[in-house]
């Protein structure tokens, strides 16, 4: 138990190293003026603890989860290494007969002696399990990294028992494995109680109370063997008897740099470090709170790929809070100068990469910096995240994100480069992340590189992920910024709620309670489904009556016109005007959807426009260096230029205002990438367009009252971002692999409205807008039946889903995910699964395909 009166005020309650409870401390300090202290009674002589206190120690600090968690760990290893080796060895590794089912479920009976005095211990290990003993889930279900040891002395009975266990591989070779036993000192003649071989049976599909004693397992199958315990697998899977391998982060170090000089600058825990030598220098950041040490194994920086920061001279000097470092000299870059500062702020390294300098005959270079720091190898529980994709080194696998990015085996390891999504990153090592976020995008441009590879020191992967700026001379040639954010502990969860408070900080984000207070009718987008497409307008009126009938509560409609792919409403030459119906019918159809409480609005594309018709100006086109020009060839569309699209809103929106009214108001294609125009009459860099792009949002946003737009660089102005297949945040990969997604999206703009493509009859789509509090979209009004069905289970579950946070998400299993939400004091949990047969999850089924929702 700890207490902090000085802090939080809150009292905590461990069992076995894991927190059970909170409450409010109530009562003051310990102090030196106090003459006794009552453990396991009252004063006076009352409320006497039933049961034996030892080991008692006081701090005069609240220890933390961990510091807590760590000394019964190590006394339940102690513990478990007493078990006989030898019974581990008569465990094998053991699956069904079908190889090719991911999940599992096996059970067996055993006799227990007379336990008096005796401890048993359990050991298990297979990736995401959950196992039961007598009908009770002794070890929960999750992604188990190690294998497991628990005393189950206290659930044994004395006679048969009964072990079951639910098991998902982590990959295709790997299986199940358990044993139970006394310790040595206690086991006279035999410490063996039951193993994972014979007599274990098995089955490939879930049945009603599988888990529990009574249940008849008389048809289940007998087991597959898949190899003994003592192999290779063991020792990575981290036995305790068999050693585990090394978490020394120090492996990760830079390389020696001889002679030359060391400085270094302190500052919240944090040690800078800059090495300089013979033209080589290096830096790394000593975190004193986590003892991480993050480093480059390399150089800080590559040109164009080819050519490293060693190739050049270096000078180091000390700044306020930091060193300035700047290299030239390079053979293949006559003239050239790269110039860059590390400072320590608030538990951050903020990098400034200063404007280059080039050489006379180059005109343009990318610069990969810095490179591959604060990587993670496979064996110290670490990964990468970035929103191009997210690789686990010690599961090895990645989970896609931004692109379609398959699982990668090659024993040479893996690149994935391209535009990210979202502007950050990070590694995560043992719990400890370091966050980078890019701050001054989107002015930026730069691209992401995710690194998978062999490490040259016999460690079995290393990842790290690079940014990649892009310079031009006399064109694209600003400062870049980045900073290292150093967390305490945590994962991906906390690496997004880091960007978040960033986005706070500095003035870019609001919540969606914030946005509804400012813009009123915002609220119309909370809690409903969207609906796009070429939808008549003729018909519009009887399709809401149908929905509300139906008992869809709250629903934004937009209509396009697919034929000229201009929107719902006709641009040029005389103006904005309707297409295809007449002003009158707009005017009508919004006066009934705000009857309703629906939100209504066409769509509008200032982003591409057709090649056909007289309405066509080509002088609008943002066009390339080679004077082509940048085209959706699908739709046979260009992309307008950015400096264009101000003028056509401050045009054209009053008079769509005054037929429509305000409303949640689609731009569609306003998360296209951003290109540079060299068009001579209005010529813009990339930065310059986005800084265009931001001034166009707001425009629309203050007339129109509120603004649905695709994710974009600057999708904090809009109140709903409409992920869509713009940014593909995996939907594609959803239909093939479903589950591996890691929601990064939902984690930043949490409590915001994010919107997803669904394709029809996609019920994987309605399990995302669940467990991420996601709103529904549905294609050109394709809404049938089972469509409507699992939008209002959706939108029931909790009805102000959008106002709430996401705080927490989890892979139980590749096929089951749990997401937790907050409110003020209000928690919900939804527990999705996405696998094909049902899951258990404590004592509640969840049905294949499907979810539920749990409130607290």
């Amino acid at each position: 138990m700890t207490c902090d009166l000085n802090a939080d005020k809150t009292v905590r309650l461990y069992i076995d190293g894991k927190l059970i409870s909170t409450s409010p401390a109530v009562g003051t300090a310990i102090r030196s003026a106090h003459t006794t202290i009552d453990i396991g009674g009252r004063t006076p002589n009352a409320s006497y603890f039933n049961g034996i206190i030892d080991d008692v120690k006081i701090f005069n600090r609240a220890l933390s989860e961990e510091e807590i968690r760590k000394p019964y760990e190590e006394n339940l290893r102690r513990k478990a290494n007493e078990i006989d080796v030898a019974g581990y060895k008569n465990s094998p590794w053991i699956w069904t007969g079908s190889p090719e089912n991911p999940t599992a479920y096996f059970r067996k009976s055993f006799t227990a002696p007379d336990l008096t005095g005796k401890k048993v211990f359990m050991v298990c290990d297979g990736g995401h399990y959950q196992v039961f003993l007598n009908g009770k889930a002794v070890i929960p279900v999750q992604d188990h990294s190690e294998a497991q040891i628990i005393d189950i002395t206290k659930e044994l009975k004395a006679g048969e028992n009964v072990i079951a266990a639910q098991v998902t591989k982590d990959s295709s070779n790997s299986g199940f494995f358990v044993y139970v036993g006394y310790v040595k000192k206690e086991s006279q003649g035999g410490s063996e109680m039951l193993t994972s071989g014979e007599g274990m049976k098995c089955s490939s599909e879930s049945f009603k109370d599988w888990y529990l004693r009574e249940f008849d397992d008389s048809n289940w199958r007998k087991i597959t063997k898949l190899s003994d315990f003592n192999n290779r697998l063991a020792v990575d899977r981290n036995f305790p008897d068999l050693g585990s391998l090394s978490h020394n982060s120090g492996s990760l170090a830079p390389p020696e740099i001889e002679g030359g000089n060391t400085m270094q600058f302190s500052n919240d825990g944090l040690t800078l470090v800059l090495q300089q030598g013979d033209k080589k220098h290096g830096f790394r950041i000593e975190d004193s709170v986590t003892r991480e040490n993050w480093s480059m194994p390399g150089p800080p920086f590559l040109i164009d790929d080819q050519v490293s920061a060693w190739d050049g001279g270096v000078i180091c000097e000390k700044i306020e809070n930091g060193f300035k470092v700047t290299s030239s000299g390079f053979d293949k870059y006559p003239g050239l100068v790269i110039s860059y500062s590390l400072v320590l702020r608030n538990r951050a390294l903020e990098v400034t990469l200063d404007p280059i300098q080039f050489p006379a005959e180059r005109k343009n270079l990318t610069l990969s910096f810095p490179l591959d720091f604060g990587s993670a190898r496979a064996g110290e529980e670490g990964y990468v995240v970035s929103s191009i994709g997210n690789y686990d080194s010690r599961e090895g696998r990645m989970f896609p994100l931004g692109m379609d990015v398959e699982r990668y085996s090659k024993p040479e390891g893996f690149e994935v480069r391209g535009e990210a999504t979202l502007p950050f990153f990070g590694t995560a090592r043992r719990g400890h992340p370091c966050v980078a976020i890019i701050t001054d995008f989107p002015a930026a441009d730069y691209e992401l590189k995710t690194l998978v590879r062999q490490n040259g020191n016999g460690y079995k992967r290393l990842c790290s992920t690079t940014p990649i700026w892009s310079f031009e001379k006399d064109r694209v040639n600003d400062s870049r910024h980045i900073r290292y954010q150093f967390l305490e502990n945590g994962g991906y969860v906390d690496m997004a709620k880091a960007y978040r408070k960033f986005l706070i900080d500095t003035g870019r984000y609001m919540t969606l309670r914030e946005r509804v207070k400012r813009r009123p009718v915002s609220n119309l987008s909370v809690n409903a489904s969207f609906f796009w497409g070429a939808y008549p307008l003729n018909e519009m009126a009887s399709f809401m009556g149908k929905l509300k009938e139906s008992g869809v509560n709250k629903a934004v409609l937009h209509v396009a016109n697919r034929n000229d792919f201009v929107g719902g409403w006709k641009r040029w030459p005389e103006g904005m005007t309707p297409v295809s119906s007449t002003t009158e019918e707009f005017r009508n159809v919004a006066y009934v959807a705000r009857e309703l409480g629906y939100g209504f609005s066409p769509v509008d594309e200032f982003t591409p426009f057709a090649d056909r018709g007289q309405d066509y100006d080509a002088s609008l086109r943002a066009m390339r260096r080679d004077g082509s020009f940048f085209s959706f060839e699908k739709e046979k569309t260009f992309f307008l230029c950015d400096s264009q699209k101000l003028r056509f809103a401050q045009r054209d929106l009053p008079h769509v205002k005054e037929v429509i009214g305000e409303c949640p108001y689609l731009l569609d294609c306003e998360g296209c990438s951003m290109y540079d125009c060299f068009d001579p009459r209005h010529p813009l860099t990339s930065s310059q367009q986005i800084l265009a792009r931001r001034e166009f949002l707001m425009y629309v946003r203050d007339t129109m009252g509120s603004v649905v737009s695709e994710g974009s660089p600057i999708d904090w102005l809009a109140d709903i971002i409409d992920v869509g297949h713009g940014h593909s945040i995996g939907f594609e990969t959803w239909k093939s692999k479903p589950g591996d997604f890691i929601p990064l999206w939902s984690l930043v703009y949490g409590g915001s409205v994010v919107d997803l493509f669904n394709y029809p009859g996609a019920k994987d789509g309605m399990l995302y807008a669940s467990l991420y509090g996601l709103n529904a979209r549905f294609n050109d009004y394709q809404i049938g039946d089972t469509q409507l069905e699992w939008h209002k289970r959706v939108s029931n579950a909790w009805p102000d889903r959008n106002f709430f946070e996401l705080v927490n998400h989890e892979f139980i299993t590749p096929f089951v995910q749990k997401s937790q939400f907050k409110d003020g004091g209000r928690v919900v949990e939804v527990i999705a699964n996405f696998g094909d047969i049902e899951y258990l999850f404590g004592n509640e089924m969840i049905p294949p395909k499907d979810f539920k929702v749990f409130t607290k």
